[in-house]
């Protein structure tokens, strides 16, 4: 019963039901934007989101980790000081990449050649704005979080995607904006910049405070762990763009569904792999390494189960939940939801065998894991939507690049000597225990 209390008072059970309600709040924008937009539209928002959440990835890999690292446990005039030069590099990355892809658009005019054909008209039109506007919030949501000020950090979720889920309800039930979503979405998050603006005031706007030496600690802090991240998101939105550009917003639409519904898996994964992953590393600094094995080996264990249950309970509700999220018109995806359910087992092992790769000071390892399974994924699905296979080939795709992840993961732990399948593993501790102290 104290472990049970204990896990609910913690500030990471917090954090993860706060993820969840937020969550749930994307799931039901995701619907209404399915439901009552066309599918045209909403295959062009599908692959802003896919685009957008890719160049995220790129300042959140770079900076993200290196500020929560040096503003930790640190005096004030050193906190403002890494807080200062963060946020003027993610300006920098920021302007840059907006200026790349203002720059395409402008010599080559993609949002208006594509208009009516393809499924990226919206990202090359809307996101250079987007990105540098909603980079202060970024910053302050990653100060906030290795603060552990959760409730400061669902607040600012709250107002961004509660606003919009607002607008897109005014919306349906007849109240005729001049406005566009895209024009809310940018709104919204510009409070949360500005927010973030006034509260980091102390820090950012004091120039004086700028150092070369701490912009160089920040820049090789990330090093192989940034490219990892940077490659999972990439193999994650390049199913998206490829079917945008060879199939159309239609289709794009379409396989879109799928993957909205089995996002619970990686939220059950990122909740799982931020507990595993700090007790690997006590277990490798202690030099338990029986340990380390034992309770990598159950959380694959115990991660696979769960997903098993999970993909039989959805595999049993599949039709309904189709006609939940985006209606009728969607009905032709089961299949597609049928071979994702099957590929999501695959989850726990490929996620956690990273995280102990990472946590055995080994993220070289890691990164060349995923290089190979983008240069498979991109391969196979040229291949496939060049030649006008139907969008159950891609789906079979993603499933024999998770087959590649299993054997690659198990390749390299083994190469390190860590060996998933040792019948005789000496337990130091009660995994129970553990996850008691570390509630």
């Amino acid at each position: 019963m104290n472990f049970l209390s204990n896990l609910a008072q913690s500030k990471a059970t917090i954090f993860i039901l706060f993820n969840v309600l937020i969550a749930g709040i994307g799931f039901i924008n995701f619907s209404l934007l399915a439901h009552y937009y066309s599918q045209d539209f909403f295959g062009n928002w599908v692959a802003f989101i896919a685009g957008a959440s890719f160049f995220e990835m790129l300042r959140t890999g770079l900076i993200q980790s290196a500020v929560i690292h040096f503003c930790t446990c640190k005096s004030e005039e050193v906190k403002n000081a890494y807080q200062h030069v963060a946020f003027w590099l993610g300006v920098v990355i920021s302007l840059f990449v907006s200026v790349v892809i203002f720059t395409i658009e402008y010599l080559f005019s993609v949002s208006s050649a594509f208009e009516n054909a393809n499924a990226l008209h919206l990202f090359f039109e809307f996101f250079p704005v987007f990105y540098l506007v909603s980079f202060p919030r970024s910053f302050i949501l990653w100060i906030w979080q290795g603060e552990r000020q959760f409730s400061k950090y669902f607040i600012i979720q709250l107002i961004t995607f509660g606003l919009f889920s607002s607008y897109l309800l005014l919306e349906i039930f007849s109240f005729d904006f001049s406005f566009q979503p895209q024009d809310i979405y940018l709104f919204t998050h510009s409070i949360g910049s500005i927010i973030g603006l006034i509260v980091l005031r102390k820090s950012i706007f004091k120039f004086h405070l700028f150092s070369s030496s701490k912009l160089k600690k920040l820049c090789s802090f990330g090093g192989y762990s940034m490219g990892t991240q940077l490659l999972i998101n990439l193999l994650k939105t390049s199913d998206v763009l490829m079917i945008g550009y060879f199939a159309g917003p239609a289709s794009l639409a379409l396989y879109s569904i799928p993957l909205k519904l089995t996002e619970v898996y990686d939220l059950l994964t990122r909740s799982l792999a931020t507990n595993l992953y700090p007790q690997l590393i006590s277990a490798y600094k202690s030099k338990k390494y029986g340990f380390f094995k034992t309770f990598l080996n159950r959380n694959i264990k115990v991660g696979t189960i769960v997903f098993l249950v999970i993909s039989v309970i959805m595999a049993v509700f599949a039709k309904q939940a189709i006609y939940l999220l985006g209606g009728e018109k969607y009905s032709n995806t089961l299949l597609i939801i049928y071979i994702f359910l099957i590929t999501r087992l695959a989850d726990p092992f490929n996620r956690f065998c990273g995280v102990a790769l990472e946590a055995l000071q080994k993220p070289a390892a890691n990164f060349y894991r995923y290089g190979i399974m983008l240069i498979l994924n991109i391969t196979l699905n040229y291949l496939v939507l060049a030649s006008g296979l139907l969008l159950e080939w891609v789906a079979l795709i993603n499933m024999l690049i998770s087959i590649a992840g299993i054997l690659s993961g198990y390749y390299y732990l083994k190469k390190i000597g860590v060996n998933l399948n040792a019948s005789k593993i000496k337990k130091y501790e009660k995994v129970k225990s553990m996850l008691k102290r570390a509630a």
